[in-house]
């Protein structure tokens, strides 16, 4: 069984002092409930502003049950990129993910499908699992169609896609569950085309608007292998009740 993936993203939130306790209270609330946890094969993220990844890095102290995901990465390895942050330095601090073309990257950094192609492609030359975000396009199949025009279906493999629908990012509002499988199946059914056996090393996510109210439904009541949550997970009490929520306690 696959795990389903449940990334904490704070995006451009938090500092040393709120981060330091967030994770000291998430660690302790895993490692209380890890068996619980394990049994429901979930797998938790944690994407801090890039800065901060490797106090965050120190923090866990190699800690497994919890994996380190960027927010964001360079197109390039090394050189006169200034403010930029390659895959090269994000190995080096222990991060294991990193989000491609998030709709926030498209819509204030402009961030064309070119650009994340070449994001996702690097990412896995590099051996960190990339999260290929879709949905904020009118055509949620136009992404993945050009990372497979360019580098080929293979590339998808062992990868996870996120649908990020525009009418639910920052409006509390979330698409129904025949929706969210609907979609799911549309993707799988694409890929179907290029590659038959494709279904058991792909992950589909779900994000936008996900809180402990309606998490439940989301894990349980759809065919999704997990979520991108961004605002909740800024709240430390909401983040456990996400988990809570998900694990049945």
């Amino acid at each position: 069984m696959k795990k389903k993936k449940i990334i904490f993203n704070w995006k451009l939130n938090g500092n040393k002092y709120t981060i330091k306790c967030f994770i000291n209270k998430v660690t302790y609330f895993i490692k209380e409930n890890l068996e619980k946890i394990n049994k429901n094969n979930i797998e938790i993220l944690i994407s801090p502003p890039i800065i901060y990844l490797d106090y965050v890095n120190n923090l866990l102290n190699n800690n497994i049950n919890i994996k380190l995901c960027s927010q964001n990465t360079d197109i390039n390895y090394l050189g006169p990129f200034t403010g930029e942050i390659s895959l090269k330095m994000l190995k080096d601090i222990n991060v294991k993910y990193v989000i491609i073309g998030h709709s926030e990257r498209k819509k204030f950094h402009n961030e064309n499908k070119d650009i994340i192609s070449k994001k996702f492609y690097i990412s896995k030359i590099s051996n960190i699992e990339p999260i290929l975000c879709i949905g904020y396009e009118k055509n949620i199949l136009n992404q993945i169609e050009d990372i497979i025009n360019k580098y080929g279906i293979n590339i998808l493999y062992n990868t996870n896609i996120a649908y990020e629908p525009i009418s639910s990012i920052g409006t509390g509002i979330i698409p129904s569950i025949d929706h969210i499988n609907n979609i799911n199946n549309m993707i799988l059914n694409f890929l179907y085309k290029f590659d038959k056996n494709i279904k058991n090393n792909i992950n589909i996510l779900y994000g936008g608007s996900v809180s402990y109210k309606n998490v439940y439904n989301l894990i349980f009541k759809t065919n999704i292998n997990g979520l991108l949550i961004g605002k909740s997970s800024t709240k430390i009490f909401d983040i456990i009740k996400i988990i809570k929520n998900i694990i049945l306690i």
